[in-house]
């Protein structure tokens, strides 16, 4: 490393680059440094907070004077249609389930009353003492 003056401490001893020179002297500096950080984080979140108090209120003092917005308003109808459509759609569906399911019961209750009929027949057609 040329060109650079090596340090020396007073009693002539050779001080390696990049070695601390005093850790008591190097922590206390560590120390302001930090406290002066956490100073500035600490101002810098009570700022952030007064801001948002802010913004909370004249909104609250916004809705007031105001009411509720157009928008959300509009927002507000357009679900409650799609609500609307969403149930009719439904009720469709499950009325269409029922018929089937009803088309089913009377058929089999058709079948059933046939196979009932031919018993009967098939009853009458035999001889009083044959079973």
């Amino acid at each position: 490393m040329r060109g650079l003056r090596e340090k020396r401490r007073p009693n002539g001893e050779k001080i390696r680059r990049g070695a601390p020179t005093s850790c008591r002297k190097r922590g206390a500096a560590i120390t302001r440094a930090s406290r002066r950080k956490a100073g500035r984080a600490g101002r810098g979140e009570a700022v952030e907070y007064e801001l948002d108090a802010f913004i909370s209120k004249r909104h609250e003092q916004r809705v007031k004077s105001e009411g509720e917005r157009q928008l959300e308003e509009a927002w507000r109808e357009s679900e409650r249609r799609e609500d609307l459509r969403r149930r009719e759609a439904n009720r469709g569906g499950w009325l269409s389930w029922y018929w089937r399911l009803e088309r089913g019961y009377l058929e089999r209750a058709a079948e059933c009353g046939r196979r009932a009929d031919a018993l009967e027949i098939d009853r009458a057609t035999q001889p009083k003492g044959a079973t």
